[in-house]
């Protein structure tokens, strides 16, 4: 069976793959994940992950276009806005080995992928 390259498949066919990389990806974070789901994406895929805890959103950052230290200054700005506002913002979910995200690599998806599962904040 030849696979076909991610530039040929539709759109269906590119988030089918996607969903398959962001099963493996939750595999390493301590999510028992019941249900995903697409909400959106272009640059960011957006999956909803239910699970027995609640809803997670799991963002596939699929173009690679933020870097480590990128990623790196969002989680610290995030952590700030928590600390020091009054503004609800997104929690992320550490991977089981401590890792703030992890990245991926999945057949017929370029690149490698990284992904952050996130919850509501509360305040």
């Amino acid at each position: 069976m030849t696979v076909l390259a991610w530039g040929n498949l539709t759109e269906a066919g590119q988030i089918r793959r996607l969903r398959s990389l962001a099963v493996e990806a939750l595999k390493e974070y301590p999510i028992d994940a019941l249900r995903l789901r697409l909400v959106d994406g272009f640059t960011n895929v957006i999956f909803r992950v239910d699970t027995g805890e609640g809803p997670f959103a799991l963002r596939v950052d699929l173009h690679q276009e933020h870097s480590d230290t990128d990623v790196d200054i969002e989680f610290d700005w995030l952590a700030s806005l928590a600390r020091d506002s009054d503004v609800d913002v997104v929690r992320s979910v550490p991977a089981s080995d401590g890792r703030g995200y992890v990245h991926a690599a999945g057949s017929g998806v370029p690149g490698s992928v990284s992904s952050i599962p996130t919850r509501r904040g509360t305040r």
